[in-house]
């Protein structure tokens, strides 16, 4: 049994067994674009969020050198900075988490879980991003972006932790990797 799920392009992602697939279609001919085994998954987390902390750093050096310090600047824009920045640093250590202890599900519906989650961990850094450098410019502490942001983090940490809840583990070796 496997989930389909089809969008206006010529994509197919399907999630079975051995973990999600995007198809690409092209008439009569499907080629696998992504395939995520349980290495590669438990890589991507890692690899993703060892690039967020990078960002985090380089949004550090950003408010340090072009902002100066955040000095002589408005309480409200050197809040939103600052958290924005620290949320950075949330998400990717949301990310290295997840992918040192990552392994797909036996349902099916857990693992479907688990990629819906895993999806919203990555847009809810790409929105952090996109927060850090928009939201401290506007006025009255408007915090558009970024509230949509920290819901998706938690809701696909949630997700995560629901898909483990219960379940019996069992002592995994390196080979089952």
């Amino acid at each position: 049994m496997a989930l389909k799920l089809y969008v206006s392009l010529p994509l197919k992602i399907t999630i079975d067994k051995q973990g999600p697939k995007v198809i690409l279609k092209r008439g009569w001919r499907a080629k696998i674009i992504f395939e995520f085994t349980l290495r590669q998954m438990k890589r991507f987390h890692q690899i993703f969020g060892l690039l967020v902390l990078l960002v985090f750093l380089l949004t550090g050096q950003y408010m340090d050198h072009y902002q100066h310090h955040l000095r002589e600047m408005p309480d409200g824009m050197r809040m939103l900075y600052r958290t924005r920045h620290i949320y950075i640093l949330l998400t990717g250590l949301v990310h290295l988490g997840i992918g040192t202890y990552f392994f797909y599900e036996r349902q099916l519906w857990r693992r479907i879980l688990q990629f819906i989650g895993s999806t919203l961990l990555v847009i809810s850094s790409v929105l952090l991003l996109a927060a850090f450098f928009y939201e401290p410019k506007l006025e009255n502490l408007y915090t558009p972006v970024s509230h949509w942001a920290i819901y998706a983090v938690a809701t696909g940490t949630l997700l995560h932790l629901f898909c483990g809840a219960g379940q019996r583990r069992e002592v995994r070796t390196q080979t089952d990797v």
